[in-house]
Order: structure tokens, then C-alpha cells, then sequence
């Protein structure tokens, strides 16, 4: 998440300018979400928060603030977006054992 979280905010974000409140919000959302990432003194817990948390950050995006975006880009940034987007790959965490990436079964 981490890696979409960077793209966004150098990408997409600048449309909307750093000083626009609901850019703020999704900064100071995606900065909560990474140090819970990050959290391994209650694995648990964690796992809850971000279950919750990041379904209300999944949801004010979508609802609100990728149309604010959608609003106000140029049509050669809505483009640049989508080619990002698109060029944006999953990597498996297989170091880490939880994720447990043998595909034999």
C-alpha cells in the first residue's frame, strides 16, 4: 500500500495543490494507515485498525476526493493517471511469513 500511497501523492494529489483541505486529510489518512503498517507491538489490533481504517479512506476517496480531482484535471493528466495506474504492479511479500507465497497448493 505503501508504494500506491507515494504514487498517489506525487501523481495525483498536485492537482488538487497541498493546501487543499481534503489533500490534507488524505496525507494525514495515508501517513495513519503506513505507521500502522508498521506496527508490530499488537499484530491483532493492527490488523482491526486497518480493516476499519482503510475502508473509511477507500470510501472518502472514491466518494469524494477523486471527484474533486476528476473535476479539476486536464484531460492529459486524467491520461498520465490511468497510464500510472496501470503501470502500478503488486509485488508479493514473501519474505515475510504470514504471507506464506508457495503457490504449489
Amino acid at each position: 500500500m505503501i508504494p500506491h500511497f507515494e504514487t498517489e501523492e506525487k501523481y495525483v494529489f498536485p492537482v488538487l495543490g497541498n493546501d487543499n483541505k481534503l489533500i490534507k486529510q488524505a496525507i494525514e489518512e495515508h501517513r495513519q494507515l503506513s505507521k500502522l503498517f508498521e506496527d508490530k507491538s499488537d499484530t491483532e489490533a493492527s490488523l482491526k485498525q486497518i480493516q476499519t481504517e482503510l475502508e473509511k479512506h477507500i470510501r472518502f476517496e472514491e466518494r469524494t476526493l477523486f471527484d474533486q480531482i476528476q473535476n479539476t484535471a486536464t484531460q492529459e493528466q486524467l491520461t498520465e493517471f490511468k497510464l500510472i495506474h496501470t503501470e502500478e504492479k503488486f509485488i508479493d511479500n514473501c519474505s515475510d511469513e504470514f504471507w506464506k507465497c508457495d503457490y504449489t497448493d
